[in-house]
């Protein structure tokens, strides 16, 4: 081959490359700039949003505002995660047209832009609304994938219902699809360090009772162990408590319904050093677990160890967060007051009693141990 003609392939082959780095880059460029919003009054609306309605063709979801909370229609009215509405209403506000695609009815359903209604359609429609059910936003939404050049970003292909251009779209837009994915499945979220006992009743009528003397004590204790018998691992024990302070569920429904039985197989209750009492029931039926619950200040459970720290503790507190951050440990938290135990028993007691949870079996498993579950097995 000619050295002109090698030159000349060279040549091309430079002119490509720098062509597609060039074009990658501006991609990337594109990507980063503002671009017009698809709603542009909505971040100043934004407060005034009182449902979010959500359908697809497996069915509709409504988040609707309750003052300052939010709950989920289809979920009994049970509360939403505030969170997640706060995720969903600043992705619809802050999502930004990128690029027109196409006007032609026929070409939607490449980019899952049907019609809910219309057969085969894998679309999402969501509408916000304020109190006066005044519309704010309503949008169909498609296809959706990480953006090229723009990791934090998503290219989402959207469309206006009334409007026959689609679009693609930038932004971090996250639309649940099921109704019991937007609730706030937190029972539980108690510091462990506040907890002194934890008694598990099973219904055979065996025990077990864990503790710890101090708060600052690393691992509870099993009480009334047999003699010579040993414990095969703390982190079980511990776990029963850890457990039970961070509880979450999976389903609910109103107790009402009735639809549990009344008998309870495992019955936990979890005691702090500052008063709080929390029992937790729980049933085994159809294949599922169900918890039911309850939640009160008790006075005489607070322990004077607890009392005569609280002082001491608010002043360490400082410098024990670098005296521990050496040991990787948290500083001490200081006891809450009667007053403040009393308003988080109330605020759990009415988040537990009219309602039955569906939660893991294996929390269940974890904190419904038997004794003979913690003991080191003899050869």
């Amino acid at each position: 081959m000619k050295k002109t003609t090698l030159l000349l392939l060279a040549t091309v082959t430079a002119t490509l490359v720098l062509a597609i780095v060039l074009l990658s880059n501006r991609q990337e460029i594109e990507l980063s700039q503002p671009t017009p919003q698809v709603f542009p009054k909505l971040l100043d609306a934004i407060n005034t949003v009182a449902t979010i309605h959500i359908a697809t063709q497996a069915g509709t979801i409504t988040v609707i505002r309750d003052g300052n909370h939010w709950n989920v229609k289809e979920k009994f009215g049970y509360a939403a995660d505030r969170g997640k509405v706060r995720e969903a209403l600043l992705g619809l506000a802050d999502l930004r047209l990128y690029e027109p695609k196409t006007k032609n009815p026929e070409l939607y359903e490449r980019l899952d832009l049907l019609d809910v209604e219309a057969e085969g359609s894998t679309s999402t429609f969501v509408q916000l609304k304020t109190a006066e059910e005044t519309s704010l936003a309503e949008l169909i939404i498609g296809k959706q994938h990480v953006a090229k050049g723009n990791p934090r970003q998503d290219e989402i292909y959207i469309r206006k219902p009334q409007d026959p251009q689609a679009w693609l779209a930038l932004g971090k837009l996250q639309i649940i699809q099921s109704a019991d994915k937007w609730l706030d499945t937190a029972i539980t979220n108690i510091d462990e360090k506040r907890i002194h006992r934890v008694r598990i009743l099973h219904a055979d009528g065996t025990s077990l009772t864990i503790e710890k003397d101090t708060p600052s004590a690393t691992d509870f204790k099993v009480l009334h162990l047999p003699e010579g018998a040993t414990i095969a691992a703390p982190f079980n024990v511990n776990n029963i408590a850890s457990t039970l302070a961070d509880l979450s569920f999976d389903d609910i429904h109103p107790a009402s319904e009735n639809i549990v039985s009344t008998t309870v197989q495992n019955t936990a209750i979890l005691e702090t050093f500052d008063g709080l009492q929390v029992t937790i029931k729980t049933t085994a039926q159809d294949g599922q677990h169900y918890l039911r619950g309850s939640a009160a200040y008790k006075p005489e459970l607070r322990q004077e160890i607890e009392l005569e720290q609280k002082e001491s503790d608010k002043k360490e507190n400082e410098s024990a967060k670098t005296e521990t951050a050496e040991m990787n440990q948290p500083p001490k938290v200081p006891p809450k007051s009667p007053e403040e135990v009393e308003e988080e028993a109330s605020v759990l007691m009415n988040k537990l009693q009219n309602w039955v949870f569906v939660i893991p079996r294996f929390k269940v498993e974890n904190f419904s141990k038997h004794l003979d579950d913690l003991l080191e097995k003899i050869p």
